[in-house]
């Protein structure tokens, strides 16, 4: 919701286009400000944003909704992260809140969306026979289509009033709200079971020297067998800025520091800007052919598509980059590595397994190999790990809001404030401030020993004074912080 004296994210439209106004909102706890009234169009952190007014007249009414995630920042996005006084290093992210002003087309009830569908067609016919009785100088024909369209055209307003409001329960906006359903296991490679005292083993475990931290993010999205996912030992944090393509040849700000944290042959690249990432779509995929330090240019084994019409074939504005993934092999290809059902082997004996029916661009987790114990850290962090737990992913998560709910009515646009505002607790009604929860007790004390077998059987139980409102209670309401020891 917002406060009441400073609300913003107020949709307005002048019946053709829409304005997001100045305010604050917060959605899900996390804080959204916008300095000042901004074009849909114009949005800071939505380019590219699809024409509000199409996706209305698609089926007759559309929800604005406010869409917010933490997007992760370095110096290649803000170069005034970088510590000048120490020489300029760049040792971390930085989250950004983005917040993006959405539209979503919604569907009445099914009769009213067929009967709409009849009368669209209706009155694009009646259009295309007005004008070519204008263009012909019929006027009494021009006359007679004229009043047939009016009647058409008031038979849609009024179908378009019926029946929506912003509270209504759009299948669309359940489906853009259902919780995610992929996940992902991660396990070291067992040594096959024998019986056989003189059978050696071949080396199990995770077998690298170095502690690595790997990244597993789905590429292409879609259902198993259909999306793809990259893997990075390194975070993905091995990244340099693009300043031109040209054919197969990519001139980049630097090649990096070392071959360990740089490019070489026959790596794969995403070639990737602001454009895509902010709106939640892939980069192409495109592997080395050679590194030519000394020019500061990847030439790769295929033309990339321009990523700007610019000549240089990237906008600056943009920041377009070059990210280096470490997928290898056959199963390698322009399109990621294809999730399939059963573990799937990263390398040196990490294995990872895909689960869900739907994976989303952008789903990622991060898997930490250990060089000390042999073993990856994964819950529920054993060692050896041999019942690992599949995990959700780990972002990006998305949090949305109603905004507005519009309508086209005599082919233009009309907005519904769908927004929840909430006064300061100072200037509650009296007995509305009186009414406030209290806890009355609770079977946990601070910094107090309970034993897991008191915890699981009666959990934590905390008594109120008075029946809380059915809305408010969610997974995010309560944090708790357990210490536990580990039992060997």
């Amino acid at each position: 919701g917002a406060p009441i004296h400073a609300a913003g994210f107020a949709i307005t439209s002048d019946g053709a286009t829409l304005t997001v106004g100045a305010g604050r909102y917060y959605v899900d706890g996390l804080l959204c400000e916008n300095e000042a009234d901004v074009a849909y169009l114009k949005q800071p952190d939505l380019p590219d944003a699809a024409d509000p007014a199409a996706l209305v007249k698609e089926s007759g009414a559309a929800l604005v909704y406010l869409d917010v995630w933490q997007r992760h920042l370095t110096a290649l996005d803000d170069a005034h992260m970088r510590e000048v006084a120490l020489g300029g290093p760049d040792t971390a992210t930085r989250l950004k809140t983005v917040w993006q002003v959405k539209v979503l087309s919604v569907a009445a009830a099914k009769a009213d969306a067929a009967q709409r569908k009849k009368l669209v067609t209706l009155q694009n016919q009646v259009t295309k026979q007005l004008a070519q009785a204008q263009e012909a100088g019929n006027a009494d024909l021009a006359a007679e289509l004229q009043a047939q369209l009016a009647e058409v055209t008031a038979a849609l307003a009024e179908l378009d009033k019926r029946g929506v409001d912003c509270g209504d329960d759009f299948a669309e906006w359940q489906a853009l709200r259902a919780p995610g359903t992929a996940t992902l296991n991660a396990r070291t490679q067992q040594p096959p079971a024998s019986t056989d005292p003189c059978f050696i083993p071949p080396s199990a475990g995770y077998r690298r020297l170095e502690n690595q931290l790997y990244r597993v993010e789905v590429h292409k999205p879609g259902a198993m067998g259909t999306a793809t996912f990259k893997w990075s030992r390194d975070n993905g944090i091995v990244v340099t800025a693009v300043e031109k393509i040209s054919g197969k040849e990519v001139t980049v700000h630097d090649v990096g520091p070392d071959d360990v944290l740089g490019f070489a042959n026959g790596q794969w690249v995403e070639l990737s800007d602001d454009g895509l990432e902010l709106n939640g779509l892939p980069g192409q995929l495109v592997q080395i052919d050679t590194v030519d330090e000394a020019r500061r240019v990847i030439v790769l084994k295929s033309a990339p598509a321009p990523l700007s019409a610019d000549p240089a074939g990237v906008d600056p504005a943009r920041r377009p980059k070059l990210r280096r993934w470490d997928q290898r092999g056959d199963k390698a290809g322009a399109d990621g590595v294809a999730i399939e059902s059963g573990f799937l082997p990263l390398e040196d004996g990490i294995e990872v397994e895909f689960g869900g029916k739907q994976f989303n661009t952008g789903d990622y987790w991060l898997i930490p190999a250990r060089t000390a114990t042999g073993e990856i850290e994964w819950p529920p962090f054993a060692t050896p790990n041999t019942n690992p737990l599949p995990q959700p992913p780990q972002g990006i998560r998305h949090h949305v809001c109603r905004l507005a709910l519009l309508r086209l009515v005599n082919g233009k646009i009309e907005v519904q404030d769908c927004r929840t505002l909430f006064p300061p607790l100072t200037e509650l009604p009296t007995g509305e401030a009186a009414t406030a929860l209290h806890v009355v007790s609770t079977n946990w004390e601070n910094d107090d020993f309970f034993s897991t077998n008191a915890l699981l059987k009666d959990g934590l139980r905390i008594k109120l004074d008075a029946p809380p409102d059915p809305a408010t209670p969610s997974n995010d309401s309560v944090v708790v912080t357990i210490d536990m020891p580990t039992q060997n």
